[in-house]
């Protein structure tokens, strides 16, 4: 018997467009390549959206989020991260409990082909070039999701 949506899973579903808006700064953003400055305030990149896939910059669709983006927002809100930017290894590990029960669920559903809009730069092969758009792949990792 299922006994519904626990706290975490609900904060998860109610922040995934609220922490693709407003976080700018967290593991995996477009506006930070991890250990350098980040980039200047006056790029693209300021537009909601950009994450770094494969180590270049593309763009998310409108309907796609970035589970990272939710699980630093949620931490920050909760005072669940140190030294500014880390997120407690206990509150990480029930996040990603909890966003793999969402899929699990059918509440949310895990992006292998991540649809794009823009990138950045010379992407080699890293885009994947259709007939409905372009596309990255995601690899193994349960990172992009999108609602039902």
């Amino acid at each position: 018997m299922s006994r519904g949506l626990g706290a975490m899973q609900q904060g998860i579903l109610e922040t995934l467009s609220v922490a693709k808006n407003n976080m700018v700064y967290y593991r995996g953003s477009g506006r930070v390549v991890w250990g350098s400055a980040p980039v200047p305030p006056t790029w693209k990149y300021d537009k909601p959206g950009w994450v770094m896939v494969w180590n270049k910059r593309v763009l998310l669709a409108d309907d796609i989020f970035d589970l990272r983006a939710s699980l630093a927002y949620m931490a920050g809100v909760a005072g669940e991260k140190y030294a500014r930017q880390y997120v407690n290894g206990d509150y990480q590990a029930s996040f990603s409990r909890a966003a793999k029960q969402l899929v699990k669920r059918g509440e949310l559903i895990r992006m292998d082909m991540i649809p794009i809009v823009d990138w950045d730069g010379d992407v080699g092969n890293t885009v994947i070039r259709c007939s409905d758009g372009d596309y990255v792949f995601a690899g193994r990792q349960l990172r992009f999701v999108r609602l039902p």
